[in-house]
């Protein structure tokens, strides 16, 4: 039971870590986009009178970036809690992100997802963040070209399997990935510390230049709670 409770915290404490990132994110793009358009505007105040024309090029191109900013914004807003998995269930909401990730970074995504909406909302919620998580971190960071996504229900186990052609990572450090110690791996650490909350067991094989598979059993607990 002890070590439940440490189990608990810790996933808070990733949660935090969770929200840290956001708020990162929208720092270093919106925020400095928008602090950057408002200097440009204050400029197009200087030349108003004496050269319109300059002024004209520069609201089109702030135009352009504030259509930017909100798309970003919508995105981030997405990327929080999909609209879909309320309206429409975990499956659509999987395959909206994955329509998501293939046109932000274009990469082939294949994917195979048995319908999992009788179980419990924050265990379906999880495993929508397990899936981002993962194919946010084969698209972003381990730069594939193709990704192989397969969820399966078993009644007794829910098997999540994430296949990637990427860069992969070197086999002797994936035992000891954590934020704390490896930014560049934060992704995988999030991932391994969810499926620990669900009680269940993730499995990264990889090495480099070779590509990446992740492969998770989830426990099919009816009746039992999670937290997201």
């Amino acid at each position: 039971m002890e070590q439940k409770g440490h189990q608990y915290m810790n996933f808070f404490e990733y949660q935090e870590l969770d929200r840290k990132r956001i708020s990162s994110e929208l720092h270093d793009t919106s925020l400095q986009d928008l602090t950057h358009i408002i200097h440009q505007i204050e400029l197009s105040g200087l030349y108003i009178d004496t050269d319109p024309t300059k002024v004209k090029l520069e609201l089109e191109d702030i135009n352009n970036q504030l259509r930017r900013i909100i798309q970003d914004i919508r995105n981030t807003i997405f990327d929080l809690r999909p609209m879909s998995f309320d309206d429409l269930g975990l499956e659509e909401a999987i395959i909206q992100y994955i329509d998501f990730i293939q046109n932000k970074y274009a990469i082939i995504i294949e994917y195979q997802i048995d319908n999992l909406d009788y179980l419990e909302e924050q265990k379906k919620l999880s495993i929508y963040r397990i899936v981002q998580e993962c194919l946010m971190n084969s698209a972003k960071h381990a730069n594939a070209n193709k990704i192989n996504l397969l969820i399966k229900d078993n009644k007794s186990d829910i098997i999540l399997s994430v296949t990637d052609d990427g860069i992969g990572i070197d086999n002797s450090i994936i035992n000891i990935i954590n934020p704390e110690s490896d930014n560049k791996h934060y992704g995988l650490s999030i991932i391994k510390e969810r499926v620990s909350y669900l009680e269940g067991k993730c499995n990264i094989i990889s090495n480099k230049d070779e590509g990446t598979k992740i492969e998770i059993t989830i426990p099919n607990k009816k009746g039992v709670s999670y937290e997201n």
